[in-house]
This record gives C-alpha cells, sequence and structure tokens, in this order.
C-alpha cells in the first residue's frame, strides 16, 4: 500500500534538484578546431581528472576547412567543469580553436551566435547573461579566453536575439 505523497511505504521519493542557469560562459579551447566530442572529453577526464567533459556545449569543425557544428558535451541538468568558482549556475559553450592571434570563422562566429542565442531564450536570459571565461578569472591567474572581446559577443547575441 502506497503512504502519505503516494509512495510505497519505507521508500523516499528524491528529486533531483534543478539547476538555475543564470549566465553562459564561453570558451575557445586555443586548440585545433577539428578535435572531437570525445577526444576533449579524453582530455578532460585523463589529464584534468574531471569526471566527465567540462562544457556543455562544443563548436567544431567536421574536418579540415568544413562546416562547423553543434554538439553536446555534458547534459545541461550536470553542472559544468569550465570556469572554477562559476560552474554552479552556468552553461559552459567552447568554441574549438584559438582565436587570440586568429580571428573567428564568420561561419564559426554565426553558430557561436545562434546557439547563446537559443540558449539565452530557453533559460529566459538577456544578452547580458553572456560572459567571457577571462572576465571571471582572478587577477592573479588571467587568461585570454575565449581569445576574442566577449563585448562584441554580448553586442552580436543582443542584434540576433532581436531578430529572430
Amino acid at each position: 500500500p502506497d503512504g502519505p505523497g503516494g509512495c510505497a511505504r519505507g521508500r523516499v521519493r528524491r528529486r533531483t534538484p534543478v539547476r538555475t542557469i543564470q549566465r553562459i560562459i564561453v570558451h575557445h579551447s586555443a586548440g585545433s578546431d577539428t578535435e572531437t566530442v570525445d577526444q576533449v572529453r579524453a582530455f578532460h577526464v585523463k589529464t584534468r581528472g574531471y569526471s566527465d567533459i567540462g562544457y556543455h556545449w562544443i563548436i567544431r569543425r567536421l574536418f579540415k576547412g568544413g562546416p562547423w557544428v553543434v554538439a553536446q558535451g555534458r547534459p545541461e541538468e550536470a553542472t559544468g567543469a569550465h570556469d572554477q568558482g562559476q560552474n554552479a549556475d552556468s552553461l559552459g559553450i567552447c568554441l574549438l580553436g584559438d582565436y587570440t592571434k586568429n580571428p573567428v570563422d564568420p561561419d564559426a562566429w554565426l553558430v557561436l551566435v545562434a546557439l547563446i542565442a537559443n540558449r539565452c531564450r530557453a533559460y529566459n536570459l538577456g544578452f547580458v547573461a553572456v560572459e567571457g571565461h577571462r572576465e571571471n578569472e582572478p587577477a592573479n591567474t588571467p587568461t585570454a579566453c575565449p581569445g576574442f572581446d566577449p563585448h562584441l559577443l554580448r553586442v552580436a547575441v543582443a542584434e540576433h536575439m532581436d531578430n529572430g
């Protein structure tokens, strides 16, 4: 027979807490833009000691000179491992490649902006919720990540959200 709340007697109904997403943090890999999700996952697990890939979403080329695609990494329900001290309320998106010396490919930029706008809509976030990894780092551990100006990304996301 059932007990209070419709649970079988002696059993506790447990609910998985839902994460509240308040920010989207953008990264670059500072490596190859054609790495696979499995390669990034292996690096995070074997080298960094994470339980899984740190990012929720990866944008990568299918092959050298090929199209840019979006691949899911860690499930959004799971806390990421992409920005120490900033993971609890954020999604991590990584654009594969190194953008400290080279500009972002225009097609990659469009995919990145569209993905971020989509996730902003899904979590009812405005463009101001978009951050570059380097905007969260303490002064004693500076990083160039994501390699491009996060403000320009916020502007592009705002325009995309206004137009579509």
